[in-house]
């Protein structure tokens, strides 16, 4: 089951550190943990976005090749986008600086609502706003 309903229909994975508890109707915390590892499935490239983003400790396995950019070329998560972009600059970078670099960016060109899931992931991602449309990554995260 697990063979045809994930590893072949889901685009990506993240498989937890560490074990699920379980709660009765009380909140009472069962004895055991759940007995065997877990996963949280994506299922399209979103999904695999916001679980590749979430910082829920374990291992992300991305299962689908999302582009084909003269042979293979890595195309990340939107935070992953938006900090290469950050990096190449060196400093924090304008929204309108933000939507240019990544117009042609093939997430961007799948995706007609691209600007507003850039604005989206700002305000979800390891990102601060310093006013006036500008935006840095967040204190203690490393360019």
């Amino acid at each position: 089951m697990f063979h045809e309903c994930v590893w072949r229909a889901a685009d990506a994975l993240l498989f937890m550190e560490g074990r699920l508890h379980f709660h009765d109707a009380a909140g009472t915390r069962a004895k055991a943990n759940a007995g065997a590892p877990s996963v949280f499935c994506a299922y399209g490239a979103d999904d695999a976005d916001r679980l590749a983003a979430s910082g829920i400790p374990g291992a992300f396995v991305p299962l689908r090749l999302r582009s084909l950019i003269f042979g293979f070329a890595s195309v990340g998560s939107w935070v992953d986008e938006v900090l290469k972009v950050m990096q190449r600059a060196g400093a924090a970078v304008r929204l309108d600086d933000l939507y240019r670099a990544l117009a042609e960016n093939p997430k961007s060109e799948r995706n007609p609502n691209w600007k507003a899931k850039v604005r989206q992931t700002l305000q979800r991602g390891p990102f601060e706003p310093l006013g006036e449309g500008v935006w840095q990554v967040a204190e203690g995260r490393l360019l």
